[in-house]
């Protein structure tokens, strides 16, 4: 019986646990674990791992010398492996490690469209998962304002923002293409509008690392995480709109 129990902790207190059973004699343990870790994502609310190609086997090759049931302190492993890769870091004032969230993915050569599309996707169900969480966050620091969550269709949802009852702000947030290319993430401040964007993140390769690029108004020049998206639609596109 494969098993994998997920926590969350704040402060050294577990706030929740989940354990996710899978007595599957067809699925290798591979499969097994990418298939626990979305569930536990669900389980949580938290935003869905990107599964790459270039992931997987960079994961397979990460454990396939842990597969060995002689190997001792198989956590111990886990961790010396993850350290090694830098996906743990140590912090510098009391030595104690915390998960880097901001890592972009690493990919040995340029992506192929469909990578590209893939990844993007992921992106796109990620960062929809986050805005909710953050429109949680706000109705729960602010009860002069609610938020309609709208979810259209697959690819595109919409967040209608009240304060006191009255609307103040509406954005789409979608999944598009422009003239036949890949998809990119769009933001529109008129969300009855189907071809009207105010803002554009697209798939880009840089250095060994995909990463979203924003494409319109203002931003950095450097390739963004998914939460780094977030943050800064958050902040550029409904925070300012929520002050006053």
């Amino acid at each position: 019986m494969f098993r994998m129990w997920g926590k969350v902790f704040a402060d050294n207190h577990l706030l929740k646990d989940f354990v996710v059973e899978n007595p599957s004699l067809d699925m290798t343990r591979t499969k097994k674990v990418f298939a626990a870790l979305e569930t536990i994502a669900h389980e949580f609310d938290l935003a869905v791992p990107i599964w790459l190609p270039s992931n997987i086997s960079d994961f397979i090759d990460t454990v396939a010398d842990m597969n060995n049931p002689l190997v001792d302190g198989i956590e111990e492993a886990i961790e010396q492996v993850l350290y090694d890769r830098e996906i743990l870091v140590a912090k510098k004032d009391d030595n104690k490690c915390e998960k880097s969230v901001n890592i972009l993915p690493t990919v040995s050569s340029e992506p192929t469209d469909l990578e590209i599309d893939t990844y993007v996707n992921q992106c796109y169900k990620s960062g929809r998962i986050l805005l909710k969480q953050k429109c949680h966050e706000i109705e729960k620091n602010n009860p002069m304002i609610k938020v309609k969550i709208e979810d259209v269709d697959t690819r595109n949802t919409i967040y209608h923002f009240y304060k006191n009852g009255q609307t103040t702000r509406k954005i789409k947030y979608s999944l598009g293409s422009m003239f036949g290319g890949n998809d990119s993430i769009m933001i529109s401040n008129n969300p009855i509008s189907s071809n009207s964007y105010n803002g554009m993140y697209q798939v880009q390769y840089r250095d060994g690392k995909i990463g979203l690029k924003t494409m319109m108004g203002f931003g950095s020049n450097g390739l963004m995480s998914v939460e780094e998206m977030v943050e800064q639609i958050w902040k550029e596109y409904i925070e300012l709109y929520l002050r006053y």
